[in-house]
């Protein structure tokens, strides 16, 4: 008789990908907080940057 079902998966890598899944989970829920912050200073240095640049080429690169 042909087993059903998923032969190729066994228990073992399911229970890995669901550890893998609740790991990021608690890695999305302990950065969650910062999020808006890190955001923000992405932003903030990106929109710096060209100005960082004349300034370094104003001092001779010095900085």
């Amino acid at each position: 008789m042909a087993e059903k079902g998923f032969p190729n998966i066994s228990v073992i890598a399911v229970f890995r990908v669901a550890v893998v899944a609740l790991l990021v989970l608690a890695c999305v829920r302990v950065i969650q907080p910062f999020l808006g912050a890190l955001a923000r200073a992405a932003i903030i240095a990106i929109s710096a940057r060209p100005l960082f640049t004349r300034l370094r080429q104003y001092f001779n690169g010095r900085g």
